[in-house]
């Protein structure tokens, strides 16, 4: 098992493919955010925020695509929350505004992440 952002995700033989990634990611996001920026050149500072903006829209991208899999599955009323915005807002730490627009990962942009 591999802890992302205090969810437990299964490891090993039989994980599909989605929760690999997904943990890998989580895993390389945990290094890099303790890592400094300060010995980077100003080339290498340029060519990681072009990186991460890549990043960011693949993780936005599939984000997407695992909502609308939790609004085809209601999973929220199988939870008894009374809305996908407020089990988003639960599940993401995600505002309001955020959750109800359907992008619970832009809550890095007021958070420092």
């Amino acid at each position: 098992m591999a802890v992302v952002d205090g969810s437990v995700l299964p490891t090993g033989v039989g994980v599909p493919a989605i929760v690999a990634a997904v943990t890998k990611i989580g895993d390389g996001l945990a290094e890099g955010v303790d890592a400094g920026t300060w010995q980077l050149s100003d080339d290498q500072v340029s060519d990681l925020v072009r990186v991460l903006g890549g990043v960011r829209a693949g993780l936005d991208e599939l984000t997407g695509r695992v909502v609308a899999e939790v609004r085809r599955r209601d999973l929220p009323t199988h939870e008894g929350v009374a809305s996908l915005s407020q089990w988003l807002q639960v599940r993401t730490k995600a505002t309001p505004a955020e959750a109800a627009g359907g992008d619970p990962v832009r809550h890095s942009d007021r958070t420092g992440g």
